[in-house]
């Protein structure tokens, strides 16, 4: 990054993907704060990590998702529970949230994940990169490992960390409370899933149904993935109810009941463990 420098190195791990494989990932956001994400491949005729550019404009923040031509209809109960929550602070419940990271704003989290909420424009995706290869992402990088049709893949990853003098006051305190090392990750589904964690309790009827055709709308996007592994014993309501949906989008079946099993949940549903 430009006029940045960068010392250090985390997360260093070496990734192998047994091949062929038919399917890739569903494309997400790794949340690596001001760090970057560094990839050396080292297989032959290896896909490289496919790149989405997301159409204009971002939603880097609240009033730009209220104002975001995909979610303009939002239900008023909607629109002023999420002005509202603008600046208040993000920090993981289990049993309300998703993900184990803390935020100074919802702002601030939309800054890091607000990019999946929006459509995508264009995909980047380069072949038969040779050994050696090494590329760079920036934060809030939508992106996804890609199919391999014909031999699997091995490539080392890690995070560049900046010097602590480049970093601003916000991102400095927000990194010491989180490791912004990209495994707090975030896809389409579960972002949206996590937002309904947060105001469901908040909202009418009308906002919580627009919520749920969203939810349903990424679900379609990828029917292969069951979300079961990346849904932890403390979501198992949830993770069970998203298996359920999937299981009955891929097979064509109604999806009324889950639909209304939803509805009528709260948030002190979300985990049977207590």
């Amino acid at each position: 990054r430009r006029n940045q420098k960068y010392s250090q190195i985390g997360n260093f791990m070496l990734i192998i993907t047994l091949g062929p494989t038919k399917f890739g990932q569903l494309r997400h956001i790794d949340d690596v704060g001001q760090n970057i994400q560094v990839c050396c491949y080292f297989s032959s005729h290896c896909p490289a990590t496919i790149i989405y550019q997301m159409e204009q404009p971002h939603i880097l923040n609240t009033e730009d998702l209220l104002e975001h031509p995909c979610w303009e209809d939002a239900p008023e109960s909607l629109r002023q529970t999420l002005s509202d929550m603008a600046s208040s602070k993000i920090c993981y419940r289990r049993h309300q949230h998703i993900l184990p990271a803390c935020y100074p704003s919802f702002n601030t989290f939309l800054g890091r994940f607000g990019k999946l909420l929006q459509p995508v424009e264009r995909i980047v995706a380069l072949q038969d990169l040779r050994p050696g290869t090494t590329l760079l992402a920036g934060a809030n990088q939508v992106h996804a490992g890609p199919p391999s049709p014909i031999n699997g893949r091995l490539f080392a990853f890690c995070i560049g960390i900046p010097d602590d003098d480049d970093e601003d006051i916000e991102n400095a305190s927000h990194r010491r409370q989180n490791d912004d090392d990209g495994e707090v990750q975030y896809n389409p589904t579960l972002l949206l899933a996590d937002l309904c964690c947060m105001v469901w309790d908040e909202i009418d009827d009308k906002s919580r149904n627009y919520l749920l055709q969203k939810l349903i709308s990424y679900v379609k996007e990828y029917p292969q993935e069951t979300y079961q592994r990346l849904l932890s014993d403390y979501q198992q309501v949830l993770r069970d109810w998203l298996g359920q949906l999937v299981e009955a989008i891929r097979e064509n079946r109604s999806i009324d009941n889950l639909l209304i099993e939803a509805m009528r949940n709260n948030n002190d549903n979300t985990s049977d463990n207590g």
